[in-house]
């Protein structure tokens, strides 16, 4: 971000679909019907202090009147009704995520099926969106990737500690959707690096063998090689990190393992940051391990990403 007080939705890690639910919830908030100024601050609650730039708020605005209408979650706009209301499917929508997860509206709640005539929301109705969605989406994420982090945050959540086992399956599928995506953007990358000569050459390695320690590996104008592993998240840079003792031990001994960080992914777009060299910090991880009594093995270990040295920011487009 070059302006840490205005940022834009993508530039603040929301996804599309972290914007639906935030808008929804809104519209719900304020009795079946919101105006923008309604949708702007629920959104700017996300921020940790931030605001909405001008860019952040027209394109707000276009995913309300376009994206949310064409799913059929929000009425059409009338001019002689004004405000974005939600629809009896935008309900559903709600239900069908938030139950899950203990976030829920309440579903007695009366569905007109009039969009002039607002919805009487019921004394249940929360005053505001309930949820910090940046937090539950990546806590889940984490979750379905038995990160303790995530577990702990979602233990405390309203539900009482449930997560459904749907909804569990769906977070690992949706992670290995992501993860599958990361590799599809770092590609396109590499592929431009080699056409404008900056390497030699590349193999997508974890796309014949799934169970490599690595995803791409790297050869230099000198010979010599770069292992990449590839790490994806839909949302924030600051996702926790998933990293396999056996990608630490390649870590440990390949000449070169970089760690390529992509985040913020939608279809056509993602931001990619590089930590390089990774061999002392695997040596650190592993001399740990090592300590542990005969018998005993950690599978696997998770980061903050601030741990690691990433360099600036690459915008990649498919």
């Amino acid at each position: 971000m070059t302006d840490k007080s205005l940022v834009s939705t993508a530039e603040a890690g929301l996804s599309r679909e972290t914007l639906v639910r935030i808008v929804l919830h809104t519209i719900v908030a304020n009795g079946g019907a919101a105006q923008m100024k309604n949708i702007y601050k629920a959104v700017e609650e996300q921020l940790q202090g931030a605001k909405l730039s001008y860019q952040g708020e027209a394109s707000l605005r276009e995913l309300v009147n376009r994206h949310a209408v064409r799913k059929g979650f929000v009425y059409k706009h009338d001019k002689k009704n004004p405000g974005w209301r939600i629809t009896p499917a935008g309900r559903q929508y709600l239900l069908d995520f938030d139950t899950k997860l203990g976030t829920s509206i309440d579903s007695r709640t009366r569905i007109s099926p009039n969009p002039r005539e607002p919805e009487r929301p019921s004394s249940q109705l929360p005053s505001q969106p309930p949820t910090n969605f940046l937090v539950l989406e990546a806590n889940l994420e984490d979750a379905s990737m038995d990160g303790i982090e995530g577990i702990k945050v979602l233990r405390r959540a309203p539900s009482g500690g449930k997560v459904s086992r749907q909804t569990l399956e769906q977070a690992r599928n949706n992670a290995q959707i992501t993860g599958r995506l990361g590799e599809e953007f770092v590609f396109r990358y590499l592929e431009l690096k080699k056409e404008a000569k900056s390497v030699h050459d590349f193999t997508w390695e974890a796309d014949d063998n799934a169970i490599a320690p690595f995803d791409f590996k790297i050869e230099e104008f000198d010979h010599s090689f770069t292992l990449i592993d590839v790490k994806s998240t839909k949302g924030d840079f600051n996702n926790r990190i998933h990293i396999s003792y056996s990608e630490l031990l390649q870590m440990k001994d390949a000449e070169r393992y970089d760690l390529y960080r992509i985040y913020e992914i939608n279809d056509k777009c993602a931001q990619l940051r590089i930590a390089t060299n990774l061999k002392n910090f695997a040596q650190t991880i592993i001399d740990i391990f090592d300590k542990l009594p005969a018998g005993i093995q950690l599978d696997s270990i998770s980061l903050s990403p601030s741990k690691l040295s990433f360099g600036e920011v690459i915008e990649i487009t498919l």
